[in-house]
């Protein structure tokens, strides 16, 4: 479930702008420049999330970013309207999907080819990627569905039912994100055990 709600929240590069398009004249370059701004947010926001990852953890940072992913899909859930402005209805959305995504993906990729053994990162980072590829093809295959053949200038409410499997999914992913450090703790438990048994006993 972490890998497959990044990957279904990364189809919002092309699903987000669709019933935008649809509506609104202006073309394709235009509507491109327009979508920009979340896109633009993820670099920065990586990089910083490496950084706050040291101190806070994998599993809140993670958590955190799927958490404003899900608030963001939620926003235009509720707020986006065909008919409204761009900066009140869509560009919010853009811009906290933007940070959920810099803060949940590479902290999940990170902590997922940290927590197995030096020897097998690379079995690890293939693991991983399957993992997202899989979560990718589902998350198509869902929005697929619900999108149906809808076409035309009733379409974009076809793009609801999408906004709340991302909103959905994203949250699942938040709240297993925080099962990262309980298990990391749990690994490192029974060695600091062991090592305090081994310890001779004082004279």
């Amino acid at each position: 479930m972490r890998q497959a709600a990044p990957q279904v929240g990364s189809r919002t590069l092309f699903l987000s702008p669709q019933p935008f398009r649809q509506d609104r004249a202006g073309g394709t370059l235009r509507t491109g420049v327009a979508f920009a701004p979340g896109p633009l947010l993820v670099p920065p926001t990586s990089i910083l999330a490496g950084k706050w990852a040291a101190r806070t953890g994998p599993a809140v940072l993670a958590a955190t970013g799927g958490a404003v992913f899900a608030a963001g899909t939620l926003w235009w859930a509720l707020a986006l309207d065909t008919d409204g402005s761009y900066a009140a209805g869509m560009l919010p959305g853009m811009l906290l999907t933007g940070l959920g995504v810099g803060l949940m993906l590479p902290t999940l990729v990170a902590a997922a080819t940290t927590a197995v053994p030096p020897a097998h990162v690379a079995t690890g980072s293939g693991v991983i990627t399957m993992l997202r590829q899989l979560g990718a093809v589902l998350g198509v295959s869902l929005v697929v569905v619900l999108l149906g053949t809808s076409a035309g200038p009733d379409a974009s409410e076809a793009f609801d039912p999408v906004w709340y499997l991302l909103t959905v999914a994203s949250f699942a992913a938040a709240a297993t994100s925080l099962f990262l450090t309980s298990g990391a703790r749990t690994r490192n438990t029974p060695t600091v055990s062991g090592d305090a048994s081994d310890a001779p006993a004082a004279p």
